[in-house]
């Protein structure tokens, strides 16, 4: 997961001879605070070296910080004109605190997080591709890798 300041992290060293047609630089990008506390924040977010606040603060900062990432890819190549993104993942986690499929719950938290993901990378006019589908999946296990539950899809739905 690389949650780094786009403008201080490192990017490939490319020589402009080897930006070619169809090279993109596919990088991951997750809301860090959702991801790591398991639960939808409404108030606040983190963002890149910044503190988001409020719904709508939430979105723009997400969006700030994707058009920062595509900033940051000029220096890809030597012609100062850079590759386009990708991010290559992003998703949410559906292990929320409380657990959505337990009785009485509901999936509004994963709904908010999903919206602010998606409406942050959509207004940054960025390409995605969403971490949806690990065919084993399962509400105990989750994606049955490093403790994850990103996958929409779960066996026990």
């Amino acid at each position: 997961i690389d949650m780094d300041d786009p403008q201080t992290s490192e990017y490939p060293n490319v020589p402009a001879n080897d930006v070619g047609f169809g090279m993109v630089w596919a990088k991951h990008w997750y809301d860090g605070l959702t991801l790591m506390t398991q639960r939808a924040h409404k108030v606040f977010a983190l963002g890149n070296g910044a503190l988001y606040m409020g719904p709508n603060g939430i979105i723009n900062g997400f969006m700030k910080d994707i058009r920062d990432f595509n900033k940051s890819t000029k220096h890809i190549g030597d012609s100062g004109q850079g590759v386009p993104i990708l991010l290559g993942e992003c998703g949410i986690p559906f292990n929320m605190n409380p657990a959505p499929w337990n009785k009485g719950e509901n999936f509004n938290q994963c709904n908010y997080a999903m919206n602010n993901t998606v409406s942050g990378i959509e207004g940054a006019l960025a390409s995605f591709t969403l971490w949806c589908y690990t065919p084993d999946n399962t509400n105990q296990n989750g994606d049955q890798w490093n403790m994850e539950d990103l996958s929409i899809f779960s066996a026990d739905q």
